[in-house]
């Protein structure tokens, strides 16, 4: 995948090390979770992916290779500054059983989500296409599998960026307040 990947933690041993070895184990142990990148940085190994659950993977991926563990940095979202501010936006396939699909979409709007289809599945569910923004996604894949009795399944991509809707800089629910919680 040769777009960019909005979301990223900074990941170092957590005891006594040289960087250098850990960055080639890191890296090596990483080709197994082709959803993320990589980049040495003073601070330790960047690590770089679409959305939490890439994220996750590769932290888990990480932590069962170094037995010593390792330190991570919390999770931040890139936001594309020039003469705006830009948000990732993503688009997801969710695949819901039916019983569970008014849950699943009033999750979606409350996130700032929008259904841009859906199509029926031969087991009775229904695939919704939805667009929504990575910040308001951050613990998705958790209440998605509790809003379905952990019987709906998720995937993603970057659908682009688009201009961060005007809120007040204190609000909660604002994309900024959402990445910094992150």
């Amino acid at each position: 995948m040769s777009e960019s990947r909005p979301l990223s933690v900074v990941v170092r041993p957590s005891g006594p090390a040289f960087l250098r070895e850990f960055f080639a184990a890191a890296r090596k142990t990483l080709e197994q979770v082709p959803e993320v990148t990589t980049a040495e940085t003073n601070d330790g190994l960047l690590v770089e992916g679409l959305w939490e659950p890439d994220i996750e993977r590769a932290l888990d991926a990480l932590k069962t290779a170094n037995p010593k563990g390792i330190s991570c940095s919390k999770q931040n979202i890139h936001f594309i500054e020039k003469d705006r501010v830009l948000e990732p936006i993503l688009l997801l396939a969710i695949t819901v059983p039916e019983d569970y699909l008014g849950h699943v979409m009033g999750d979606i709007n409350r996130r700032r989500g929008v259904v841009m289809g859906a199509e029926d599945t031969r087991d009775g569910g229904r695939v919704l296409k939805v667009k929504a923004p990575l910040s308001q996604l951050i613990g998705y894949g958790a209440a998605l599998k509790s809003l379905s009795n952990a019987q709906a399944t998720v995937s993603a991509e970057l659908a682009g960026y688009e201009e961060v809707p005007r809120f007040s800089p204190d609000d909660p629910n604002g994309p900024k307040a959402q990445a910094m919680r992150a």
